[in-house]
Formats: structure tokens, C-alpha cells, sequence
């Protein structure tokens, strides 16, 4: 007699379909593939529109059919990549500003406008979400001072001037001039006896 082997029903041979997992919860999705009787590889990765935690895609594809113990990668969303916008930046130069955002992957845009006197030209006074998070790659607005710089003048020595020709020669400089009595002066009455920070500069 001769035996013949034939092969017979093999129940690890039987091709089952894979589930469609994706955008399901990590964990839902892992349950469903192991009751299927597949093995799982799980991966993460940030994204930018998958909330963390849900599964952004899976290899091989839904519907296909498999053998039980077929390893399916199931790639997982962390979530969005975000980092926190400086705060320290107020006072820095427009470049100064620029580099810092662009090393933590942000795209600066410049807003150039008016800081009221409160800041120099070419001084950045605001920082468009300082100290939050943002999601990497996002534009930050950073506000930069275009205030003219104030041009320091020199204050006159006028002593030995009468009082209305220092309040005209001030006056043309810009100054706003407050007029003070020197009761001990031995001066002719109106004549100027100081001006006070003659000699120096002021706006």
C-alpha cells in the first residue's frame, strides 16, 4: 500500500479580510485587527489635521485578505508638532526676532506700524501669541516699530541773553521753555542767568 499525503483543510490557511481601521481610536482599532487574528506593528507620527490618537493609516490596505498572523502596520497620529512662541523677543531687532522664529520652525511676518513713541524704529514691541502654543510651521505676526528716531538737540548756554530772545532761540529748537525767577541775581532784571543742562543733549 502506498500513502498518498494530500493537503486538508488548514485553518492558519484560511485568507481573512482585513478591517478598515483608520481614523478609528488607537485602541478600538488594535482590538479589531487581533479579533481578526492579525499581529500588529504600530507606528506614530505627528499630523497636522488627525487628532493624536486616532490611526492615520494602515498597511496592507482594508478589504484585502490575509492568512491569520499577518503583521499590520497601523500608523497613529501624535497630534499636531507644536512648540512655544518665544516671549523674550520684545525689544529685539526685526532680524534678531526673525531668526529666533524661523530655528523653532516658525514663519515670521512683520507688521510695521506705530508703537507710540513706546519703542525705537526697527524695535519689535509685539509678538503675535507670545508664550502659547503653536503648531509648527505656523505664520507669526511680529510687530516692528517704525517710529522715526527723535533727533537729539543740543541744549544753548544763553546766560547774559534777555528772556525773549532764549525763549525764541529755544522755542526753534523745539523746546518748550518754563521760566523761573533768580531773586539773588545781581543781573539787570530779564537777563538770563542759567539754562539749565546747558551744554548737553535732550529731544
Amino acid at each position: 500500500t502506498i500513502i498518498v499525503i494530500i493537503a486538508g483543510d488548514n485553518p492558519s490557511a484560511v485568507l481573512i479580510e482585513i478591517p478598515y481601521v483608520v481614523g478609528e481610536d488607537e485602541a478600538d482599532a488594535e482590538k479589531a485587527l487581533k479579533n481578526k487574528g492579525f499581529l500588529i506593528t504600530k507606528e506614530y507620527r505627528n499630523h497636522d489635521t488627525v487628532e493624536a490618537g486616532k490611526v492615520i493609516s494602515q498597511t496592507p490596505q482594508a478589504n484585502d485578505k490575509k492568512t491569520k498572523g499577518t503583521r499590520v502596520t497601523i500608523v497613529i497620529s501624535e497630534g499636531q508638532n507644536t512648540k512655544t512662541v518665544p516671549a523674550n523677543l520684545i525689544g529685539k531687532t526685526e532680524s534678531e526676532a526673525i531668526e529666533a522664529l524661523e530655528k523653532l520652525g516658525f514663519v515670521a511676518n512683520v507688521v510695521k506700524q506705530t508703537s507710540n513713541g513706546a519703542y525705537p524704529a526697527e524695535t519689535v514691541f509685539k509678538v503675535e501669541g507670545a508664550g502659547t502654543q503653536k503648531a509648527v510651521g505656523s505664520t507669526i505676526n511680529v510687530y516692528v516699530s517704525n517710529d522715526e528716531a527723535k533727533e537729539m538737540v543740543k541744549i544753548p548756554n544763553l546766560k547774559g541773553k534777555t528772556q525773549a530772545e532764549a525763549e525764541k532761540e529755544l522755542k526753534k529748537l523745539g523746546f518748550l521753555v518754563k521760566v523761573k525767577e533768580d531773586t539773588e541775581s545781581k543781573e539787570a532784571k530779564g537777563t538770563v542767568t542759567l539754562v539749565e543742562l546747558a551744554g548737553t543733549e535732550a529731544e
